[in-house]
């Protein structure tokens, strides 16, 4: 507890300094959105007719008129990119500055093992980064209200929730870095923040380079994705509806009777799972997603594909469950999309509508409705 409190101290400075900046230029961004709300049908159109820079920032996928829309492309560049690098850089320095200070010897000279100490500095730093996105957090739903708004709740709770998972694996990368690292941990940490931004970028732009998205954590925290999914759903199915977007990441969004977006939860994706496996254990062999050729495999890659294709179906069977549970004597709706969809909905018990479509319908209905 003892160095958690000397690590918080050393880096109150810099929290209040990047909360400070972070929470500012929110404030700005929100108290613009009325004034620019009635322009907001010429933007679009400017927006849509921009090309590649459009696709980047996901800006041909929302409308600029509503706030959840503007607010995820303008406020979600500001939340990622300076809670990226806040995280990015509070984490960089925890390990390599003791060796940059020559201190870790005599912090080793302490009755603490080696292992307490980086629990504290990871501590530190999982505190620092909370702290943050709290401050943020009431900074955002205070500005909303005070321009006279309604505040979206799901939309807005799970789109910070997105940045702060982010902002958690950037952190983690760069703790792990700053291990090995003298000197330059600072800069290698910004670096790696700027680097995962622009990788999501050019995913964004061109589908030759969307294995990116397997990448960079920014590919978790598309806002256009989330919206337009729950758009297309209520065109098509009765709510309640689950909708399941196996992507990069597997997002599962939440529609109730009342027609009412109630927020989801955001799971590694099933080739994300399944590299991380492969690299993560020295034995096993990259493989492909396919079919399973039975439940029981017999060579390792036949007990690989069947553990993440079966494993997948089994966990969203049970999210499906105990979603079911929260609308009591209701008939839920579920329907999946998203590139592996195809491979895992087969396997599931619970009875899966699969529409390849999903995204881009919602996207259209967006755009009929706001024409």
């Amino acid at each position: 507890m003892t160095l958690i409190k000397h690590e918080l101290r050393q880096g109150r400075l810099s929290l209040t300094i990047w909360t400070a900046a972070v929470g500012t230029l929110l404030v700005i961004c929100i108290f613009l959105f009325p004034e620019m709300k009635g322009q907001m049908e010429g933007v679009n159109d400017m927006f849509a007719s921009m090309g590649s820079f459009t696709e980047a920032f996901g800006m041909d996928r929302l409308n600029f008129g509503t706030l959840i829309g503007f607010y995820a492309v303008e406020c979600g560049n500001v939340l990622g990119l300076g809670g990226a690098f806040f995280a990015s850089l509070c984490a960089a320095g925890m390990l390599s500055k003791e060796e940059k200070d020559r201190t870790a010897e005599f912090l080793l000279t302490h009755p603490v093992s080696r292992r307490r100490i980086v629990t504290g500095k990871l501590l530190a730093v999982f505190v620092q980064i909370i702290v943050m996105n709290v401050i943020v957090y009431v900074i955002s739903v205070g500005s909303i209200a005070a321009v006279g708004e309604e505040i979206p709740w799901k939309e807005l709770n799970l789109f910070h929730l997105a940045y702060f998972l982010l902002q958690l694996e950037l952190a983690g990368i760069c703790i792990g870095i700053s291990a090995f690292m003298k000197k330059g941990s600072a800069g290698a940490g910004l670096g790696i923040a700027a680097m995962m931004y622009f990788l999501n970028l050019v995913a964004n732009i061109t589908e030759a380079a969307e294995f990116l998205k397997y990448i960079t954590p920014f590919g978790y925290c598309e806002g256009a994705d989330i919206v337009a999914d729950a758009v297309a759903a209520l065109e098509k199915f009765s709510p309640p509806i689950i909708t399941i977007d196996m992507g990069t990441a597997t997002t599962i969004g939440v529609i109730s009777q009342g027609r009412n977006y109630e927020g989801g939860l955001l799971l590694p994706g099933v080739n994300v799972s399944l590299e991380a496996l492969s690299r993560r254990a020295a034995q096993l062999p990259d493989i492909s997603l396919q079919h399973p050729k039975s439940l029981i495999g017999k060579t390792t890659e036949d007990c690989m594909r069947s553990g993440i294709v079966y494993g997948t179906a089994g966990m969203l069977d049970g999210i499906i469950d105990r979603i079911r549970e929260e609308f009591p004597g209701q008939e839920v709706s579920v329907v999946a999309t998203g590139g592996n969809a195809p491979v895992i909905v087969r396997y599931c018990r619970n009875p899966i509508m699969y529409d390849k479509f999903l995204l881009m319908d919602g996207l259209w209905t967006i755009y009929q409705k706001n024409r």
